[in-house]
């Protein structure tokens, strides 16, 4: 006869871990975390791995605070500073998830996020999934050229005409994206470069075999406001 004091609880696995890359950005990280605490998901179903590429600021305390206040199953991972391709690498060997869910530090997803994830994934063929990135109106003009440019197809994020997706390679962008994780280490993970890492990996999970798909319920706000020349700082 077992006891009760022998038996142990079965160990539930996520559905979903969540990659977070983050540098020096405590605040916008805190405003994500809380997001994905509003999951409808259960939370016991995914975990998030917060990548942290050298911060200098508190990101190791906000998540302690959500991992302990809020039940989190969140981890803090850190390495010296080596860009977000390398962090999310960081994310992609720890994780523990058949699915990989990405996006960035100063994005909030929609609570149905997580669910939308595993609902993309439905058919097997696809490997590769992105979804639609709403942007917040940004103060000045220029700022929101660069919004209307990372969420239309010519930016790779978002397709607002059809025939647009129907003519050019849908590559998703890294703050709205979901892969199968065995599809993703096949792929080789993100190359080491500053910026243009996501449409590279996204090619790579195209040269596997897999298939990519847009899905339009899987959506996320993204908070952060640049300029054109801000914009072109990052990628030279």
């Amino acid at each position: 006869m077992t006891s009760l004091a022998s038996r142990t609880e079965p160990v539930v696995e996520p559905k979903v871990s969540v990659i977070v890359p983050v540098y020096n950005r405590a605040a916008q990280l805190e405003r994500l975390l809380a997001a994905l605490s509003r999951q409808t998901l259960a939370k016991e179903c995914f975990e998030i791995l917060v990548c942290d590429d050298g911060s200098r600021d508190d990101v190791a305390a906000v998540v302690g605070r959500y991992r302990q206040d809020w039940g989190l199953d969140v981890r803090h991972l850190s390495q010296t500073n080596r860009g977000p391709g390398a962090a999310r690498n960081l994310g992609l060997a720890e994780a523990r998830a058949p699915l990989l869910g990405f996006t960035d530090s100063d994005c909030e997803p929609a609570e149905d996020w997580l669910e939308a994830i595993v609902a993309g994934f439905e058919f097997k063929a696809v490997g590769l999934i992105g979804g639609c990135i709403e942007f917040r109106r940004a103060e000045h003009l220029s700022g929101r050229c660069v919004n209307f440019l990372m969420s239309s197809s010519l930016g790779g994020g978002g397709a607002r005409n059809p025939q647009a997706r129907m003519s050019m390679k849908y590559y998703p962008r890294t703050c709205n994206m979901a892969v199968r994780t065995a599809v993703a280490r096949r792929a080789g993970g993100f190359p080491h470069r500053r910026y243009g890492e996501d449409i590279a990996f996204s090619h790579a999970v195209l040269q596997t075999g897999a298939r990519v798909a847009y899905v339009p319920t899987l959506r996320v706000l993204h908070n952060e406001q640049r300029s054109v020349a801000e914009l072109f700082r990052e990628a030279w």
